[in-house]
Protein backbone atom coordinates (compact mmCIF):
# COMPACT_ATOMS: atom_id res chain seq x y z
CA UNK A 1 0.00 0.00 0.00
CA UNK A 2 2.64 2.65 0.60
CA UNK A 3 3.69 1.95 -2.89
CA UNK A 4 0.17 2.32 -3.84
CA UNK A 5 0.09 5.75 -2.03
CA UNK A 6 3.49 7.30 -3.53
CA UNK A 7 1.70 6.67 -7.21
CA UNK A 8 -1.15 8.81 -6.10
CA UNK A 9 0.74 11.44 -4.59
CA UNK A 10 2.71 12.15 -7.80
CA UNK A 11 -0.53 11.78 -9.83
CA UNK A 12 -1.52 14.43 -7.64
CA UNK A 13 1.19 16.98 -8.02
CA UNK A 14 1.86 16.26 -11.70
CA UNK A 15 -0.25 19.19 -13.05
CA UNK A 16 2.20 21.50 -10.99
CA UNK A 17 4.75 19.63 -12.13
CA UNK A 18 4.40 20.12 -16.09
CA UNK A 19 3.56 23.90 -15.13
CA UNK A 20 6.59 24.85 -13.21
CA UNK A 21 9.16 22.54 -14.93
CA UNK A 22 7.87 22.06 -18.36
CA UNK A 23 6.07 24.90 -19.51
CA UNK A 24 2.54 23.60 -19.66
CA UNK A 25 -0.40 26.05 -19.56
CA UNK A 26 -3.09 25.55 -16.93
CA UNK A 27 -5.42 24.00 -19.35
CA UNK A 28 -2.88 21.56 -20.56
CA UNK A 29 -1.64 20.30 -17.74
CA UNK A 30 -4.82 19.17 -16.49
CA UNK A 31 -5.29 17.29 -19.32
CA UNK A 32 -2.00 15.38 -18.53
CA UNK A 33 -2.96 15.02 -15.01
CA UNK A 34 -5.61 12.83 -16.08
CA UNK A 35 -3.12 11.17 -18.22
CA UNK A 36 -2.31 8.14 -15.69
CA UNK A 37 -6.02 7.48 -15.35
CA UNK A 38 -6.63 7.46 -18.59
CA UNK A 39 -4.26 4.88 -19.07
CA UNK A 40 -5.01 2.82 -16.41
CA UNK A 41 -8.40 2.59 -17.60
CA UNK A 42 -7.32 1.06 -20.91
CA UNK A 43 -5.06 -1.27 -19.33
CA UNK A 44 -6.47 -2.41 -16.13
CA UNK A 45 -8.60 -5.00 -18.47
CA UNK A 46 -5.94 -6.11 -20.23
CA UNK A 47 -3.90 -6.35 -16.64
CA UNK A 48 -6.83 -8.28 -14.84
CA UNK A 49 -7.18 -10.66 -18.12
CA UNK A 50 -3.68 -11.88 -18.21
CA UNK A 51 -3.22 -12.12 -14.26
CA UNK A 52 -6.61 -14.14 -14.38
CA UNK A 53 -5.57 -16.46 -17.04
CA UNK A 54 -1.72 -16.81 -16.18
CA UNK A 55 -1.42 -15.64 -12.73
CA UNK A 56 2.06 -14.37 -11.87
CA UNK A 57 0.45 -11.86 -9.14
CA UNK A 58 4.23 -11.39 -7.30
CA UNK A 59 5.86 -11.00 -10.67
CA UNK A 60 3.27 -8.38 -12.00
CA UNK A 61 3.02 -6.44 -8.46
CA UNK A 62 6.95 -6.19 -8.96
CA UNK A 63 6.78 -5.08 -12.33
CA UNK A 64 4.61 -1.96 -11.31
CA UNK A 65 6.84 -1.35 -8.33
CA UNK A 66 9.82 -1.24 -10.49
CA UNK A 67 7.87 1.09 -13.27
CA UNK A 68 6.47 3.51 -10.50
CA UNK A 69 10.45 3.73 -9.96
CA UNK A 70 11.49 4.24 -13.44
CA UNK A 71 8.71 7.26 -13.57
CA UNK A 72 9.61 8.89 -10.90
CA UNK A 73 13.40 8.41 -11.90
CA UNK A 74 13.06 9.93 -15.34
CA UNK A 75 11.02 12.75 -13.47
CA UNK A 76 14.05 13.57 -11.65
CA UNK A 77 16.32 13.65 -14.97
CA UNK A 78 14.63 14.79 -16.89
CA UNK A 79 15.94 18.69 -18.26
CA UNK A 80 13.57 21.79 -17.20
CA UNK A 81 12.51 23.26 -20.75
CA UNK A 82 10.83 26.47 -21.13
CA UNK A 83 8.34 25.07 -23.99
CA UNK A 84 6.17 21.77 -23.66
CA UNK A 85 8.87 19.41 -24.31
CA UNK A 86 7.29 15.99 -25.41
CA UNK A 87 9.00 13.62 -22.96
CA UNK A 88 7.94 15.43 -19.91
CA UNK A 89 4.13 13.06 -20.31
CA UNK A 90 6.64 10.02 -20.24
CA UNK A 91 6.27 9.33 -16.41
CA UNK A 92 2.84 10.03 -16.10
CA UNK A 93 2.06 7.68 -18.69
CA UNK A 94 4.69 4.88 -16.46
CA UNK A 95 2.84 6.15 -13.46
CA UNK A 96 -0.38 5.17 -14.95
CA UNK A 97 0.85 1.70 -16.04
CA UNK A 98 1.89 1.39 -12.49
CA UNK A 99 -0.97 2.67 -11.04
CA UNK A 100 -3.72 0.25 -13.18
CA UNK A 101 -1.09 -2.63 -11.95
CA UNK A 102 -1.73 -2.04 -8.09
CA UNK A 103 -5.62 -1.30 -8.62
CA UNK A 104 -5.43 -4.52 -10.38
CA UNK A 105 -3.53 -7.11 -8.41
CA UNK A 106 -3.29 -5.37 -5.02
CA UNK A 107 -7.12 -4.86 -4.77
CA UNK A 108 -7.62 -8.57 -6.13
CA UNK A 109 -5.15 -10.35 -4.14
CA UNK A 110 -6.72 -9.15 -0.73
CA UNK A 111 -9.58 -11.90 -0.32
CA UNK A 112 -5.92 -13.97 -0.86
CA UNK A 113 -4.63 -12.97 2.01
CA UNK A 114 -7.42 -12.46 4.77
CA UNK A 115 -10.16 -15.02 5.89
CA UNK A 116 -13.56 -14.23 4.41
CA UNK A 117 -15.11 -13.02 7.43
CA UNK A 118 -12.45 -10.08 7.94
CA UNK A 119 -12.48 -9.08 4.28
CA UNK A 120 -14.41 -6.13 4.78
CA UNK A 121 -12.14 -4.97 7.70
CA UNK A 122 -8.73 -5.68 5.12
CA UNK A 123 -10.04 -3.85 2.67
CA UNK A 124 -11.38 -0.54 4.80
CA UNK A 125 -7.93 -0.48 6.60
CA UNK A 126 -6.05 -0.54 2.79
CA UNK A 127 -8.84 2.20 1.95
CA UNK A 128 -7.44 4.53 4.76
CA UNK A 129 -3.82 3.87 3.67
Amino acid sequence: MCTYIAIINSIVIASAVLQDRYGYDEEQAGFFFTLPYLVAAVVSPLIGLFVSKFGYRMTVTISGSFLMIIAHAMQLVIPTCDDRCWYSVVPSVLLGLSYSIYAVVLWGSLPYLVEARTLGTAFGICTVF
